[in-house]
């Protein structure tokens, strides 16, 4: 078990506000305070400065991060293996949406088809979120398609995919050739902050110089279904990768939108914690998303390639 001054550190890193961690841990805000500084007298270091009046990891406190991140992600992985079953194995794994309701779900049915002593728990949140499960060792890998500090997990590639914009069918900008700021008089639908859809969009947004308040409208809605059910009756575009609309573009009922620089080709990866050595069932599921996905079991999008 480790020290609970440390559950109060990792809180802060994550808010990088003492009254929220405070909030959130039942805590006090100088009890907070006592427990950061406790630590810091032990490592005779800052972990914490202010810049500005805004809270920052120190390089010590981020290193301490991720080394503390490690640990306690082992625990509570050793703790869910000696609390399981004999002979019962348990994967947890966490999806981002479009992965984890387009992709994964015939993955997952043919993996457990061909490994039936093996149980699998999928949790579906936006990167933010799994990336925050993956640190508290809930989850053992995730699949991600937002962006993420490749230098403190461990990665490998899944697949490449497309994300591109669409429209209603009968839409004004439908078949025409467009550049971004033809778009910015429309109504934006997006998904929440913390999205990896969003934040792919909102990273190729700044290439332009624009954002997502560029747009005349901007409504965010969290699930896919509302959204594309929102376009679909010319209530405005959106910006997905293709399995997300793969049904939708197949029936006519959204159309691509054709924009200079468009469609972009973006990762979607297998993501663990950094120093931690992934177990060879975690690897086996992994090569068999891949070679289901490469083969014929690729439903959404037969044939195509990384």
């Amino acid at each position: 078990m480790l020290d609970f001054r440390y559950d109060t550190f990792l809180d802060l890193c994550e808010t990088l506000n003492y009254s929220r961690t405070a909030e959130n841990l039942s805590l006090s805000q100088p009890t907070v305070t006592q427990h950061i500084q406790h630590l810091e007298r032990h490592y005779g270091t800052d972990l914490f400065q202010y810049r500005s009046k805004r809270l920052y990891l120190t390089e010590k406190g981020e290193e301490l991060c991720r080394e503390v991140r490690q640990i306690r992600g082992m625990i509570r992985r050793a703790e869910r293996r000696m609390a399981a079953p004999p002979g019962r194995q348990v994967m947890r794994v966490g999806a981002t949406k479009t992965i984890g309701e387009f992709v994964l779900p015939a993955v997952v049915d043919a993996y457990l088809r061909q490994n039936p002593d093996t149980d699998m728990d999928l949790y579906v949140d936006n990167t933010r979120a799994l990336l925050g499960r993956l640190n508290a060792g809930v989850l053992d890998f995730a699949y991600l398609e937002g962006f993420f500090d490749k230098g403190a997990y461990a990665h490998r590639l899944l697949r490449r995919e497309t994300f591109l914009g669409v429209c209603a069918p009968d839409s004004p900008l439908a078949l025409r050739h467009l550049e971004l700021e033809d778009l910015l008089g429309e109504r934006l639908v997006i998904r929440e902050n913390g999205s990896g859809t969003r934040e792919i969009l909102e990273k190729m947004l700044q290439q332009f110089s624009y954002g997502v308040s560029s747009f005349r409208h901007v409504s965010q809605i969290s699930s896919f279904t509302a959204i594309k059910s929102l376009v679909a009756a010319g209530e405005g575009i959106t910006f997905l990768y293709r399995p997300a609309a793969e049904k939708e573009l197949g029936e006519g009922t959204l159309v691509p939108l054709d924009i200079e620089g468009f469609p972009l080709l973006r990762e979607f990866n297998f993501v663990m914690p950094e120093g931690i050595a992934p177990e060879e069932r975690y690897l086996s599921f992994h090569s068999f998303c891949k070679d289901f996905l490469a083969g014929a079991g690729d439903e959404p999008g037969k044939n195509r390639k990384e």
